[in-house]
């Protein structure tokens, strides 16, 4: 495997050992509640960023069988994002067309 790519890999099994020990401070109550009605549970987080991850992990994929879309340009707030390197430091709202992450059967089965 090539070593950036094995780099990429540790660091994202680095991040993912990091959102696995964060769920350990969650009782039952706390990953299952919503601030308000139109928020996500910590719960429902963590299912949008396993869904997502594993979605990314698939665009990976593709990128690095071919050059389909090489001359394409990432929009201009994605890449600001890109180039810090993390996402802002405020609430984020998606588009209304995205559905809401279902509630987690229980913190043990996000760790799998």
């Amino acid at each position: 495997m090539n070593t950036s790519i094995q780099n990429l890999k540790d660091k994202l099994d680095r991040t993912v050992s990091i959102w696995i020990e964060g769920l350990e401070q969650y009782d039952h109550g706390q990953l299952y509640r919503k601030v308000n009605q139109d928020s996500w549970s910590i719960g429902q987080v963590y299912e949008h960023l396993i869904e997502e991850t594993y979605y990314y992990l698939g665009q990976i994929e593709e990128c690095l069988s071919g050059n389909k879309h090489a001359t394409e340009n990432m929009s201009k707030v994605l890449r600001e994002w890109f180039l810090q390197n993390s996402f802002p430091d405020k609430r984020l709202k998606g588009p209304p067309d995205l559905p809401e992450p279902h509630q987690p059967e229980s913190s043990t089965a996000l760790q799998h």
